[in-house]
């Protein structure tokens, strides 16, 4: 029987909030793929990337943006997501549901793979804050649209409290 293929990118928002939570859910992640592979018989290719930032001590040592442009040659004027510096404090770094919509669209899948995004993030998911607004529901309802011409399914993390993920 020949394994299926996957394809399943993590993204973790690299804004100051998530900095004492990145460690941990990288390996709590780890261990999960882990289990995953020795359990299900699955040709499985896993992404690591940060938005707009890495984290020390991780498996998220590249950006989104960097993947894109440089392994799959696209042009940043091509991205919706916006660069660390052109938001108030670390907006860029929480600008999740850009990347997703870039990620979906641009993303090297391998032909014939399920397609996964697993994001990681404690904000609003268009440039943070901790409520959701209605630019945020809309940017959501964008990566939606995107995930869904790709064939991707997107799962989400949102939120850490004392610790440990909620």
């Amino acid at each position: 029987m020949t394994a299926i293929p996957v394809d399943l990118v993590i993204v973790i928002d690299t804004s100051v909030s998530v900095k004492a939570e990145a460690e941990g859910l990288s390996q709590a992640a780890e261990t999960a793929i882990a289990n995953a592979r020795s359990h299900c018989p699955s040709d499985l290719r896993v992404i690591w990337l940060g938005i707009e930032g890495t984290w020390k001590n991780t498996q998220f040592e590249r950006t989104v943006r960097d993947y894109l442009t440089k392994t799959c040659a696209i042009p940043e004027s091509a991205l919706k997501s916006r660069k660390k510096g052109e938001l108030p404090s670390g907006g860029a770094q929480e600008d999740a549901a850009r990347v997703m919509q870039d990620l979906a669209t641009h993303f090297d899948w391998r032909s014939g793979a399920k397609r996964a995004i697993f994001y990681l993030g404690d904000e609003a998911l268009d440039a943070g804050g901790d409520k959701t607004l209605a630019k945020d529901i809309e940017a959501a309802n964008q990566a939606i649209q995107g995930a869904k011409t790709a064939q991707v399914i997107i799962h989400k993390l949102n939120g850490f409290y004392f610790g440990s993920p909620i």
